[in-house]
């Protein structure tokens, strides 16, 4: 199904919302912080498209700092009973969508956050778990058939696909990796915005 965000924004500026996004990650997991709640009402835009990510530290305040620590379980998915009954006695698992399935806070919980909203600002609407899974576990679809990952585009961008089809794609791949089930199999922010920043953009 094609969604439609409600607003018309061009591919270039969502490109250079994701760009945004990605830096300012890439910066916090720099700093050895994850900031635990990305989500696209914790990111503001000035006038000029240019993205302010909002809400970083305010959990720190109500939970502690070492809520933070880097400790990675990996998937509740896959881990133990055992490891399972630690990690949900320290966290409550979110039903958010933009949460990652882990229960640990990492920088790779970030990442999924992440790729959510990269899969949103392209195709106006936010993937279920199910949808996540068929894409993630069919790597034929990403490979050999355009067609389908096309027609997932917002309805506003449409007209922007066959000028940047390519970097669409190269988008939505980006998006899907960074949204992996599997921490493991999800790359750093740094490595998200490296593969961005050679995204061309007209902005």
């Amino acid at each position: 199904m094609v969604g439609s965000s409600g607003c018309h924004l061009s591919f270039d500026a969502r490109l250079k919302i994701a760009k945004g996004v990605a830096k300012g990650l890439s910066y916090i997991h720099e700093k050895k912080h994850v900031h635990g709640n990305i989500k696209p009402s914790n990111i503001l835009l000035t006038s000029e498209m240019d993205p302010v990510i909002g809400d970083f530290g305010l959990e720190w305040l109500k939970l502690g700092k070492t809520s933070y620590t880097p400790r990675n379980f990996g998937s509740k998915r896959s881990c133990s009973s055992r490891e399972e009954t630690m990690i949900n006695n320290a966290y409550a698992v979110s039903t958010s969508p933009y949460h990652a399935p882990e229960s640990v806070k990492t920088p790779k919980w970030d990442v999924y956050s992440f790729g959510i909203v990269l899969l949103e600002l392209l195709s106006g609407k936010v993937f279920t778990d199910n949808e996540l899974t068929q894409w993630n576990n069919d790597s034929l679809i990403l490979d050999d058939n355009e067609a389908n990952i096309l027609k997932m585009i917002d309805n506003f961008t449409i007209a922007d696909v066959d000028e940047n089809k390519d970097s669409i794609l190269t988008c939505f791949k980006l998006g899907l990796s960074c949204a992996s089930i599997a921490p493991h199999k999800r790359p750093l922010m740094r490595e998200v915005l490296q593969v961005l920043e050679k995204v061309a953009s007209k902005l």
